[in-house]
């Protein structure tokens, strides 16, 4: 090959990486300016519901709502030995797997401010690190410009409010879509440190195993079908003993301190997390409507959650084939955690972790008139998020988070 030629092709090659770079530099910058005005609307219905409250206005003090409350306490103050707190005989700590507190507590020390503090810097970074991620993951499947579509509706969704809060969806669901997105790219290593990660956070880890188990069938099966046979491929099934390693890990540190490796079952019932298929929640609902169920408020929220939800899946169902068959386990076991358990229920940040359905409403909005429908829907996302972040951080309206 001439010389000239040579080096005409090197130019192209290098001129292509040069592109391909910047054009990763500027959809990360997008990602993380989407985080960023996501928050806006989640801090400012915290805000407003403090001083509606007449409350010192405190993002800080804001921490300390409902399971906020738990984490932080926990990242100060450990674990006790036993199922319950002396002043708190009806709810439990060890509902809570203890990774992520202790993440809380790490920081806390490191960059010497107080839990709250910490809890919402680990929160924001996860957060962030999460978008990216998933990021990643959508492109697959939608393309790099529907991807960004697909991070800006999950950011904004009622449910991300969370993650300007102490809660563990930033963490969890940061491991579970990087778990997912290594699974089908068949990258184990990161696979594995990814499952072990999730699993360490939440029970709802199990997600994630079920989608390894389903990632494991696949890889067996073309295995098995191969002419010649190749060499078995172990490293396929180290995600699945990464997440049992997880597991164990929290049940044993139970274990040492409690001598009860399962006193998280104990817990689980202690906080009414009873698998009932749904009954007690539909009679909730009804009691809702006609204005007999003491909670009425918060079952209110949540049955406007389950509309906006049915209007989601109305929305993408159709394209669920663009999904591979491990990120569909991974959706269809959140789905049974969300509507089987009464005390679960539809809650806006549970519908936030069946990440698979907000890639497939970006599909959906952007088939048709996107520059009409996707701000249209992102503004709605916006204005929900707000109220929602009000409701749950007004104390009279008793709304869970």
């Amino acid at each position: 090959m001439p010389s000239d030629v040579k080096s005409s092709s090197l130019i192209r090659s290098r001129v292509s990486v040069s592109t391909a770079r910047n054009e990763l530099w500027t959809s990360w910058i997008a990602v993380v300016v989407l985080f960023v005005l996501s928050r806006v609307p989640a801090i400012i219905g915290f805000l407003a519901a403090q001083r509606a409250e007449g409350v010192p206005a405190s993002l800080v003090a804001a921490q300390q709502r409902w399971d906020g409350w738990w984490y932080l306490y926990l990242a100060e103050f450990g674990y006790p030995s036993d199922l319950n707190l002396p002043d708190r005989p009806s709810y439990g700590p060890w509902g809570f797997f203890p990774t992520w507190p202790m993440i809380i507590r790490v920081v806390s020390r490191v960059l010497h401010v107080d839990h709250a503090v910490a809890g919402l810097v680990v929160a924001s970074l996860f957060g962030v690190a999460l978008a990216l991620v998933l990021r990643r993951f959508a492109a697959r499947f939608v393309g790099d410009r529907t991807a960004l579509v697909v991070v800006a509706l999950f950011l904004f969704f009622p449910g991300a409010v969370v993650l300007s809060l102490p809660y563990t969806e930033a963490a969890f669901l940061f491991f579970a879509v990087a778990a997912l997105d290594a699974l089908v790219r068949e990258r184990w290593v990161i696979a594995s440190l990814a499952v072990f990660g999730a699993c360490c956070i939440r029970s709802t880890g199990v997600a994630v195993l079920a989608a390894v188990v389903v990632q494991l069938v696949i890889v067996g099966r073309r295995w098995w079908m191969s002419e010649p046979r190749r060499a078995v491929p172990w490293l396929a099934a180290l995600p699945l003993a990464a997440g049992a390693v997880g597991f164990a890990l929290s049940f044993g540190y139970a274990y040492v301190r409690t001598g009860r490796p399962l006193i998280w079952l104990e817990a689980q019932r202690q906080w009414n997390q009873t698998l009932d298929f749904g009954v007690e929640l539909i009679s909730r609902f009804g009691g809702a409507i006609v204005g007999t169920e003491p909670d009425r408020i918060n079952y209110l929220v949540m049955l406007a959650s389950l509309v906006l939800f049915v209007v989601l899946v109305a929305l993408g169902i159709r394209f669920w084939r663009v999904l591979p068959w491990p990120v569909i386990a991974y959706a269809v076991v959140l789905l049974g955690s969300v509507f089987l358990y009464s005390n679960v229920g539809p809650r806006p940040r549970m519908l936030l972790s069946i990440v698979p359905l907000f890639v497939l409403v970006g599909l959906a909005v952007t088939t048709w008139r996107p520059r009409i429908i996707v701000p249209i829907v992102l503004v709605a996302f916006a204005a929900l998020s707000g109220y929602y972040a009000f409701t749950i951080m007004y104390t009279p309206f008793h709304v869970t988070a």
